[in-house]
Parts: structure tokens; C-alpha cells; sequence
């Protein structure tokens, strides 16, 4: 395009105007777009300098572009330029701003009022204010040869200020004034299309971008962990600046950050809660300064995007948990039932067993009656007869913890019960290479309570000890009393919980054991037990160092009335 010729055309109007539209048309940000259209304007002005003060994103700011040789362009800020309107007198001014917010704030009054087209700023006073060619004594900026200060404006609402300013004296004329006012005119309407078009393209990204998350969710057969790991790198996209924009999410202290993160300059944050509880956050960041938009770089409906993104997240989280959850109960309640089957099957082969050891025994000491075997003999005789009877005692106590009666409460010394259970799971710590102390109570008042199921609540909370040991460890257990409740303790040096499971482990199936190691019911049904027998149960573990479960049960209760 060549340089505008001194007098404008129609021609040279049309080919602006379409020129200028169709950078509207492109929805870009508006710094880019005003790039292009003041080189435009200075090509056709061919004046030295291209002024426009916009009301946008919130904001006043002011673009300025030099010669079209030196390029220049720059944008800033203008912090109180529609705040603070100025008189019509206004001796002794000597800025190009006080002339544009003199336009700016007259068109309030005179909407018939067009701009201030300063012929000859040399001059000690200018004139032609408007169309009327009304006149004011007004001292010219200084250092500014012409001036042309118009108003962009779209339907009836004042957008900002057109200004075009040129070294030589005389530079504009009538015409120009006139040309760029049509001009102006178009800037309003360009200004308004651009501005449609971008905020669509936006929305575009914005809900491509909650789609793409709400799909994620439907993914069957994959990991809450892999999820996440996608979402990062799905959010940058319906930011602004996309290539610049960094991604982290954080769920449970776990962090998960896209491909381009680095640590955030400017930043954008909102919460991920699952109910009522704080699980974590969603995070977009720049780590470089751009343009300044609502807040910092970001545009005000990017802060209801992030908040938007989060609840998607949440929503993801809190399905997929829930199917995860799901899957674990079904899985426990087949081991559950796999459980009671084996129990079952226990208590059969137990009735089975003990005949033949039975017969082993009486056989055995019989044997044992004839004088006539050596002493080798009966050194053998003893061992198989300590071994039946060691067998016999195993089973016993097994048909005892796997019968199915009602509860028959009676008093019952709870040493008893202990060493019972210690008896039964002995086996089991030493394989584990646990070292067992034990701290019984010498006098222990007998409590009222069914034996079977106070001897479930100690191998419950044995076992879960000996669990949270794996290997290695002490187990302590301890009986005391005081005047109204007897105490049991049993304490490991395990890997103790968090305050979040803590509260969780009596929930019926919730464990923390791999599949096959826990059904998440041991601990439900020593409460359900306890709590029967009138007691309560309290709870202390420190993660990493172990845990301690004290049971307290009533010496005396209305229970004693039951007692035959």
C-alpha cells in the first residue's frame, strides 16, 4: 500500500475501513490488533505519530506508535483518564492528554461535539473545535505541529480517543478531519466486533477445555493417578497465552505438573474439595511478565475458569474415588465371604479332627501302660501325648472363636481371656519376629461379658498389630482397673496412621492392607462388641512410630442382672 496521498478519497476509505474490519474480524488480543491497525493509520496519515486511548478489560490504557520507519509501539496503562473530567477553559495547558480527555468528557455534554482538529499548534491559540468551527483560546502543546484529537465511539457509548499528530504546522486540513472522523467511527465498531470475536474464541477454549475434563472421567480402566497426569497438560489450553501457561495440580500432597512448568511469577489458584473437605488445588501460572489484562495476565473470566476447572476436577476426583471404592468393596466382601466359608469349613474339620486325635491319645497312653517297652520308647510315647494334647487344645480353642450362639454374658476374667488368645496367636509372633511383653494385672475383678466375643477383640486387635509391625517390632499388652472400669491395652511399634484414617478405621470395610491382607471389618466389629458390653474405645497412634488401643469396660453394670 502506498503512501496516503495529501487529499483523501472515497477509495482510500473503503480500502481503511475494510482493512481495519477485518483485523477485527481475526478476535486477537487487543495490543496485536492495535499493532496493526495504527501502522495502518500512520501509512495513511502519514503523520509522525498514532495515539489511541481505549477503555478496555476494565481498564483505560493508551497505545502509541511512532513513524512507520521506527516502528515503536507501546502500551500503558492511563489510571484516571475517564475518572476526572476537565472544563472547557483550560488556559495554559500543554499536554496532547488534557486535549483528548477535553474531547473525551465534552462529548458527555454535546454529542454533537466531533474532536479537536488543531491546525496550526505554533500558533498561540488554535481554533475549529467542530463541525460549527466553534473556537477557544487554548495555548498549544508544545513541540507539536498539528493535532487531531477525534472520539471512537460505537452507538452512543464513548469507547476512547483517536489522536494523530504531525511536526509540520498546517499538516491536517478539513478533509482529513472529516476522512478520520468516519475512521474513528469504524474503530468503534471494529473495536466492538474484535472484542465479540475474542471473548467467543475464549469460551471456545474454555469449554473445550471443561469438556475434555468431563470425558476424562468416563475413561473406564484407568488410574485416579493417570487422570490427573492428562488434566495437567488439558488446562493450558483455555488460557490465554497457552505456550506460556504452566499447570499444576495437588491432591493429597501429591503434585502433578505439566510438561512446560517452572516456578509461577504470576499465578491463579483455586480449591479442589470433595464434600465439605479441602483435598487440594488447582494452579495456572505464568514464570514471565505479558501483558497487564484484569489481573496481571489474566483475563476475569479466567478467574471463573479456574474455578470451574476445580469443581470438574473435584467431580472427576470424587467419581472416580467412588468407583475405586466401589470395586474395593466388592473385592472384600467376596474375601468376607470367602471368610465365613472357611470358618465354617474350620469348625467341621475341627469336629473331624479331634476324633482321630482322640483316638491317637487314648491309644498313646495305653501304650504307654505296658512295662515291658524301653525307656526310648516311652520318651517317644510322651512326645506323641504332648502333641495330641497340644492339638486338642488348638482345635478347642478354635470351635470356641468360630461358634455361632448368642451372646451368653457371665463374668469373665479378662487375664484369662488374654493369655487365651496369646495361646491361640503365639505361633503367628514369633514367626514375625515380634517381641511380646506382657503387663497383666495381678488382681483383676472379673468383668460381665461373653467370653467368645472378648476373646474376638483381642485377636482383632493383636492380629491388626502383628499387621502393622510386618515384621519385627514390640507388641505390648496390658490389663489394669480402677473402681468403676477394667482396661485393656494393646500397643505396637508399627506404622501408625494419619489423623484422616484415624478417624476413619472403624468405617466397615475401610482398610489400609493390600487386597487378601484386610476386610476392613476387624475393627468395626471389636467396636460393635465393645460397645455391647457397654465400653468405649480410645485410640492414639502417631504415624511411623505405632499405635495404642485402650478398651474400657464397665466392672459392674446392669448386665449382672442377666447373670444366672
Amino acid at each position: 500500500m502506498s503512501m496516503r496521498r495529501k487529499k483523501t478519497s472515497n477509495r482510500d476509505f473503503r480500502e481503511l475501513a475494510a482493512a481495519i474490519l477485518q483485523q477485527a474480524d481475526e478476535g486477537t488480543l487487543i495490543s496485536d490488533y492495535l499493532r496493526t491497525i495504527m501502522s495502518l493509520l500512520l501509512e495513511y496519515a502519514a503523520s509522525s505519530q498514532v495515539r489511541i486511548t481505549i477503555f478496555d478489560l476494565l481498564h483505560y490504557y493508551r497505545f502509541t506508535r511512532t513513524t512507520a520507519l521506527s516502528g515503536n509501539f507501546h502500551f500503558s496503562p492511563v489510571p484516571h483518564f475517564g475518572t476526572e473530567p476537565l472544563a472547557i477553559s483550560t488556559d495554559g495547558v500543554s499536554d496532547i492528554e488534557t486535549f483528548e480527555r477535553l474531547v473525551f468528557f465534552a462529548l458527555d455534554d454535546s454529542p454533537q461535539h466531533a474532536g479537536f482538529f488543531i491546525a496550526d499548534a505554533t500558533a498561540e491559540t488554535v481554533s475549529f473545535l467542530d463541525g460549527n468551527h466553534r473556537c477557544c483560546s487554548i495555548t498549544a502543546p508544545a513541540g507539536i505541529g498539528s493535532l487531531l484529537v477525534l472520539p471512537i465511539r460505537h452507538e452512543e457509548e464513548v469507547l476512547g480517543i483517536l489522536t494523530l499528530v504531525a511536526d509540520a504546522p498546517g499538516f491536517f486540513d478539513r478533509d482529513d478531519y472529516d476522512f478520520f472522523q468516519n475512521i474513528a467511527t469504524v474503530l468503534g465498531i471494529a473495536r466492538a466486533h474484535r472484542q465479540a470475536k475474542f471473548n467467543l474464541r475464549e469460551r471456545v477454549k474454555e469449554l473445550s477445555c471443561v469438556y475434555r475434563l468431563t470425558k476424562l472421567g468416563t475413561e473406564a480402566n484407568r488410574s485416579l493417578d493417570d487422570l490427573l497426569r492428562e488434566a495437567v497438560d488439558i488446562v493450558p489450553a483455555a488460557f490465554l497465552f497457552p505456550e506460556a501457561v504452566s499447570c499444576r495440580i495437588v491432591l493429597d500432597q501429591m503434585s502433578y505438573t505439566s510438561q512446560r512448568y517452572t516456578p509461577p511469577k504470576h499465578r491463579l489458584s483455586a480449591d479442589i474439595r470433595i464434600g465439605d473437605t479441602l483435598r487440594g488445588m488447582v494452579e495456572v501460572s505464568y514464570s514471565s511478565d505479558l501483558p497487564t489484562l484484569d489481573k496481571g495476565p489474566f483475563l476475569k473470566e479466567e478467574e471463573s475458569l479456574i474455578e470451574a476447572v476445580a469443581k470438574e476436577l473435584s467431580a472427576l476426583i470424587e467419581k472416580k474415588e467412588s468407583e475405586e471404592q466401589k470395586e474395593t468393596l466388592q473385592r472384600q466382601l467376596l474375601h468376607a465371604d470367602r471368610l465365613v466359608t472357611v470358618g465354617q469349613l474350620a469348625a467341621g474339620m475341627a469336629h473331624e479332627i479331634n476324633e482321630p486325635l482322640g483316638a491317637i491319645l487314648g491309644f498313646a497312653q495305653l501304650i504307654q501302660k505296658d512295662t515291658s517297652l524301653s525307656e526310648q520308647a516311652h520318651r517317644d510315647l510322651d512326645k506323641i501325648i504332648k502333641a495330641a494334647i497340644h492339638a486338642r487344645d488348638t482345635i478347642r480353642k478354635l470351635m470356641f472363636f468360630s461358634r455361632q450362639m448368642p451372646p451368653q454374658k457371665r463374668p469373665t476374667d479378662l487375664n484369662e481371656r488374654v493369655s487365651s488368645a496369646l495361646d491361640l496367636l503365639e505361633p503367628r509372633i514369633r514367626k514375625s519376629d515380634i517381641r511380646l511383653v506382657t503387663r497383666l494385672a495381678e488382681t483383676l475383678p472379673p468383668i460381665i461379658a461373653d467370653q467368645a466375643q472378648i476373646h474376638q477383640v483381642i485377636v482383632n486387635l493383636v492380629v491388626n498389630a502383628i499387621q502393622a509391625m510386618q515384621r519385627k517390632g514390640i507388641l505390648t499388652i496390658e490389663t489394669r482397673h480402677d473402681d468403676h472400669a477394667v482396661f485393656l491395652t494393646v500397643e505396637d511399634t508399627g506404622c501408625g496412621m494419619t489423623p484422616e484414617t484415624k478417624e476413619k478405621i472403624f468405617l466397615p470395610f475401610f482398610t489400609t492392607k493390600e487386597i487378601g491382607e484386610g476386610t476392613g471389618l476387624g475393627l468395626p466389629v471389636v467396636l460393635g462388641i465393645v460397645t455391647a458390653h457397654n465400653g468405649h474405645i480410645e485410640v492414639e497412634s502417631t504415624l511411623g512410630k505405632g499405635s495404642r488401643f485402650t478398651v474400657i469396660l464397665p466392672r459392674t453394670n446392669h448386665l449382672e442382672e442377666e447373670v444366672p
